[in-house]
């Protein structure tokens, strides 16, 4: 069975080459195959989630299919309980309905809809009776489907565990362009509907009891925007703002407050940066800041108590860490950190007395693993390790780094460099996605694999990326292809002089929004970047005005501002697929063929100009592939093709 798989995919790569007119790659090496495959291969486990008596552990188990399974705490039989057979299924989240049953909520291909759809799955777990192992195809205790979106999110918002039968859900809802929330019967499937969808409405939150209290909007200028707000369940909702006039300065949700009387709001009207501040709900003022920093902003993510009040929030610095604002809390955390300090630790799971928590503990060299806590023990239990065929002695050092820019601005990155390596070396720079996001310092499975194949990796957080102030984020404004690249190049260009990058052996790859920064590279002087990739990647703008589903989450804040002639001529200019003939790199382009977010005729229409163009590039089209690689072979597969075409180009020193 597996010689049959491995059969089609060949076949179906050279498909992908020939579309191109590029040559059929050579066979692979099985020694990169066994590296990319102890990275890059699909986790062993995740989805850790306790049952909120604590007597249960459910997570799912990777193999051939995925299967979920629930584990005794104290014992150490697995229950299979339910096989995911349907090819293309990803798991987004697993958690309780009560303390029997176990909800998981995934996404499979739609052959209906032509697409994908949202589904959610309750299976009980029962103590004195052996479990049954089910196919998702077959009749079970339920199963419901939810239309996919891109725009917004379908998820369980609370999984009210003193309540075997409900979770609260919200969903997108695409007629009204908003989404709303309901009350959901985990065994039928039935949704009551809590508030109903509006446009521009992107998301709402539930406080500690599952009461449904706040919902935000984002504005066409990026902001977000906290639009309904209410102190208890039986209040009417306010109304802050109209979802039509979303243009005001930002002021997001950060968490709920033990007083109902008042909630937490983000916003960086007072400083530039995201700042926590307290709201009261009767008067709609703002409080003195509780949360602050003076480099970095306060990120969305919140801890909050049973009892609803805010504990901490994430304030990601060079690394991922908490901001406490309760004591016993700080207290708790300092000993998880304390045990291992070299990594980033969060309880991603406790049951509903807090005695009993999951951690996970991840870092730079430590691909994630789970450990249990229990109260009054002093010590972590070791549950499950994500990637155990990840030798620690081949992964790299991840470390943060600064350099300057043209406009004498200073922007933030992450370096890796190849173990017991010290330069000039052969580079790849990683341009992430988004555009509104960053880089964040932890594991990163490509990174460590391009790592051991002898690469350095430099990860920069260019103009438009968040987390640094208002001011790094709205450098990236309309700046596709302009500033952004500038930041890129002179990144790039910092890291020659400093001697870590050799000149003439600098490679550029992205994903999605990334890819395009990649290839945008191309359009620029040949010396600077040698072999460009991407997987995903936009390649012409000017289809998001002429055919925006093709790319149907595009940021508010892109390329440019309207649609006026002067608009659409730069972005031809600017679009990788309108100035092929300007592409004199040699360049690599992968996309999957289901990609929810960019359509695969995005890449393809790059790769018809190249040819055209008398540069066919290598093209690799993945079937049933997202936006992310869901089969670990395609993973691997894509992975191991994007090392060696970096190895073709960035060890020769021949100047082009």
């Amino acid at each position: 069975m597996v010689g049959i798989r491995c059969a089609w995919l060949v076949l179906l790569l050279v498909w992908g080459a020939a579309c191109a007119g590029a040559r059929t790659p050579e066979p692979q090496d099985p020694a990169t195959r066994e590296a990319a495959a102890a990275f890059l291969a699909n986790p062993a486990y995740t989805h850790a989630a306790l049952s909120p008596d604590g007597r249960w552990i459910a997570a799912i188990l990777d193999g051939a299919p995925p299967s979920l399974f629930a584990k005794e705490v104290n014992g150490d039989a697995l229950r299979l309980l339910l096989r995911l057979d349907q090819p293309g299924s990803r798991v987004l989240e697993v958690g309780w309905s009560g303390r029997e049953r176990i909800v998981l909520r995934f996404d499979a291909p739609d052959r209906e809809r032509r697409g994908r759809a949202r589904r959610i799955h309750a299976m009980a777990v029962h103590p004195d009776r052996p479990p049954t192992v089910r196919s998702d195809r077959l009749p079970s205790e339920t199963l419901w489907d939810v239309p996919f979106s891109a725009q917004g999110e379908t998820k369980v918002l609370h999984w009210l565990p003193e309540d075997e039968e409900h979770v609260i859900e919200q969903r997108y809802d695409a007629s009204v362009g908003g989404v709303s929330v309901g009350r959901v019967h985990v065994r039928s499937g039935v949704w009551t509907e809590i508030a109903p969808a509006r446009p521009g409405l992107l998301a709402w939150f539930t406080d500690a009891s599952g009461a449904v209290r706040a919902a935000t909007g984002r504005g066409p200028q990026g902001h977000e925007r906290l639009v309904l707000v209410r102190g208890s369940a039986q209040e009417e909702f306010e109304s802050l703002v109209d979802t039509d006039d979303l243009r005001v300065a930002d002021l997001g949700f950060a968490g709920f407050d033990a007083d109902p009387g008042r909630i937490f709001v983000r916003t960086s009207e007072d400083t530039g940066r995201q700042a926590v501040y307290p709201l009261d709900l009767e008067s709609l003022e703002r409080g003195s800041a509780v949360v602050t920093d003076p480099e970095f902003d306060v990120a969305a993510g919140y801890v909050e108590s049973a009892e609803g009040g805010l504990v901490a929030v994430e304030v990601e610095r060079d690394r991922p860490g908490l901001q406490f604002l309760d004591a016993d809390a700080a207290a708790a955390q300092a000993a998880i950190d304390a045990a291992f300090p070299h990594t980033t630790n969060r309880v991603v799971s406790r049951d509903a007395s807090g005695r009993q928590q999951l951690v996970e503990v991840a870092g730079d060299r430590s691909p994630p693993a789970f450990y249990l806590l229990r109260a009054g023990l002093g010590e972590m239990e070791f549950l499950y390790e994500a990637l155990p065929d990840v030798s620690a002695d081949r992964l790299a050092e991840t470390r943060a780094v600064s350099f300057p820019t043209r406009d004498g601005n200073t922007l933030h990155g992450y370096l890796t460099l190849p173990r017991g390596e010290r330069g000039p070396l052969p580079v790849i720079v990683i341009a992430h996605g988004g555009p509104s996001a960053r880089v964040s310092w932890g594991w990163d499975a490509t990174v460590q694999f391009l790592a051991d194949r002898g690469f350095a990796v430099f990860q920069p957080n260019f103009g438009g990326s968040t987390g640094y102030g208002r001011a790094v984020e709205q450098r990236g404004w309309r700046q596709w292809g302009r500033r952004i690249q500038d930041d890129v190049d002179d990144g790039v260009d910092w890291l020659i002089e400093s001697g870590i990058a050799a000149p003439g052996r600098v490679g550029i790859y992205g994903r999605g929004f990334g890819g395009y920064v990649a290839l945008a590279s191309a359009l620029r002087e040949p010396s600077r970047f040698r072999a460009v990739a991407s997987f995903g990647g936009l390649t012409d703008l000017r289809a998001l005005v002429d055919a925006p589903r093709e790319y149907v989450n595009l940021d508010p804040n892109g390329p440019v501002y309207g649609t006026l002639p002067s608009d659409l001529e730069l972005l031809e200019v600017i679009s990788p697929a309108h100035q092929a003939e300007r592409m004199r790199v040699p360049v690599l382009l992968g996309h999957g063929t289901k990609d929810p977010f960019v359509d695969v005729a995005q890449t393809q229409r790059l790769a018809r100009a190249l040819e055209a163009a008398g540069r066919p590039p290598e093209l690799f089209l993945y079937r049933g592939a997202l936006d992310v690689f869901l089969e670990a072979e395609q993973r691997i597969d894509f992975h191991m093709r994007l090392a060696r075409f970096f190895e073709a180009h960035l060890r020769a020193v021949e100047p082009l």
